[in-house]
């Protein structure tokens, strides 16, 4: 889980579960991230915090939650950068269509 704390806060509100989600920086290896892959918003469960998937199924859905390292001290994710996209053409879910 990732927890956004201080002037950060307000920002895990405008998360969506499936939005993908890339870090990128020197300190991302410390929380057991990637750098450079995406991930996917699994869920929102609070207004701070956000939990990630590595993959999606069933057409659009997050996977399975990824175990990250827990990390206090601020200074060991400083020069971190989560760059989120709110636009594009798969983030949502594909359902198919049923007649009336």
């Amino acid at each position: 889980m990732i927890t956004f704390s201080g002037a950060l806060a307000p920002v895990a509100n405008s998360f969506c579960p499936n939005q993908p989600i890339i870090f990128s920086g020197a300190n991302v290896t410390n929380a057991n991230l990637e750098e450079n892959a995406t991930y996917y918003v699994k869920t929102a469960p609070s207004t701070t915090t956000i939990t990630l998937s590595k993959s999606r199924v069933a057409g659009g859905v997050a996977g399975p939650e990824v175990e990250l390292t827990d990390v206090s001290d601020s200074t060991l994710l400083s020069g971190t950068v989560a760059t989120i996209y709110v636009q594009g053409h798969d983030i949502w879910k594909r359902i198919p269509l049923e007649s009336f």
